[in-house]
């Protein structure tokens, strides 16, 4: 109740700081802005800091002769009224979501000056991508140096290549911002992306498909939609020459802080948009080195070694004991300080009851230690090893890491690395091993 009189009361003042700060077009746009996916990033602090930001910058670039504090205010009030939306009883609705659109997108049409603004915001971005594309060939020397090869560049020209194309990218990422020479920039930026576009179409016609390479972080070979990728960001160098030729004096002729204001949102997509790209090829390569790697485990069909091992009564436990039940037997082997293995306790406690296998989790290190770890996370049984003594009798390595053992005493199954490949090999062989 409190909380909610505390956002009805931001209303209040928020209301009164549009009427004295304000131009009426910027209201629809900062409770459309605000009202939309932004009040998601309430979830984490950080999100929140971001969506506040770029709020901040949108604000300030609209609001112009406001300051930047006075835009915090009027944005900390907005923000009270959105978290009332969402967590008070009035519940946010599909429509309400686009009606937010529709606010956001009627305010736009009232800014006079947001065109001068989209046509800065346009080579923002050009020079962001051309210096993220320099950036990414002479961060990553070999997979750029591989890609000009495939493309058919002589040997000896590697590597002055590797050196100019960068250079080149790089005098273009600079010269698009100022306005004397944007419009050069521009141009020349739509000619390097028609010759790479010319140069991809070529070896897909040929049927080639070698490494893209573009922003180094990205190696995977082109294709159709290399081209459409290109594509896009012609219209975009397109646009932002058509802009700097019909609004010169730009950024000069903007307020500094709409200026500065939105390059830092820019900025800072641009970082986001690097670090997901160099996540998801450090992905790739996870995958492809764990294709490679020797396989662990013992084979399928081999005896399961046997052990004996105290649990949480204190009691030893052997193999032998476990198949007694006449059930087949899993074994996840954790550490209580792995922060996957953490996460995976909740199931594994569920499993031991839901399931017709016997689940075990199997840890190491001090045994009264893993027994309060154990009893704290409701788990019925646990066994605890010295060192990894069980586990290199099974040839495992890491946590979380489980291996399947049917009614026989046979290994069932190769071992799942990982929660969610664990949760997948209890999945798929539940009711197979039960009718066995």
């Amino acid at each position: 109740t409190s909380f909610t009189a505390s956002s009805l009361n931001s209303g209040e003042k928020f209301l009164r700081f549009r009427d004295n700060h304000l131009p009426f077009q910027t209201t629809p746009i900062l409770v459309g802005a605000l009202s939309g996916r932004l009040g998601a990033a309430q979830s984490g602090v950080r999100g929140y800091r971001l969506a506040t930001l770029l709020a901040r910058s949108l604000a300030s670039a609209i609001a112009g002769p406001v300051g930047l504090r006075e835009v915090a205010d009027g944005l900390e009030v907005v923000v009270g009224y959105q978290r009332a939306l969402v967590l008070g009883s009035w519940g946010r609705s599909d429509f309400h979501q686009v009606l937010s659109v529709a606010w956001l997108v009627a305010g736009l049409g009232w800014g006079g000056a947001l065109l001068e603004l989209a046509v800065w915001g346009l080579r923002l971005v050009v020079a962001a991508v051309f210096a993220g594309a320099a950036w990414g060939k002479l961060a990553d020397r070999e997979a750029a140096r591989q890609a000009l090869r495939e493309f058919g560049v002589p040997g000896g020209l590697v590597g002055a290549a590797w050196w100019v194309l960068p250079g080149i990218e790089v005098v273009v990422a600079a010269a698009v911002l100022p306005s004397a020479t944007a419009v050069a920039a521009s141009a020349a930026a739509l000619l390097l992306l028609a010759g790479f576009s010319t140069a991809v179409a070529v070896q897909l016609r040929s049927g080639r498909h070698p490494s893209c390479g573009c922003f180094g972080a990205d190696s995977r070979p082109i294709s159709g939609w290399t081209l459409a990728r290109n594509a896009g960001l012609g219209v975009l160098v397109a646009a932002a020459l058509w802009g700097s030729t019909a609004h010169p004096g730009l950024p000069e002729a903007l307020p500094a802080d709409d200026a500065v204001g939105l390059a830092i949102a820019v900025t800072l997509a641009a970082v986001q948009a690097r670090q997901m790209a160099e996540i998801r090829t450090l992905r790739r390569e996870l995958h492809q080195q764990a294709a490679r790697s020797p396989a662990e485990g013992l084979p399928v069909g081999t005896s399961a070694p046997d052990f004996d091992l105290p649990g949480l009564d204190e009691a030893r436990t052997t193999l032998k004991d476990l198949l007694a039940a006449g059930r087949p037997v899993m074994l996840v082997f954790i550490h209580p300080e792995c922060g996957p293995c953490q996460l995976l306790t909740p199931d594994l406690a569920h499993w031991q009851h839901s399931t017709d296998l016997t689940v075990i989790p199997v840890s190491s290190g001090d045994l009264e230690a893993n027994l309060a770890w154990a009893r704290q996370h409701r788990l019925d049984r646990m066994l605890v090893q010295d060192g990894h003594e069980v586990a290199t009798g099974y040839r495992l390595r890491g946590t979380p890491t489980a291996v399947l053992i049917d009614r026989r005493g046979w290994i069932a199954a190769p071992p799942a690395g990982g929660a969610q490949s664990i949760r997948h090999l209890l999945a798929e062989h539940t009711r197979d091993l039960t009718h066995t």
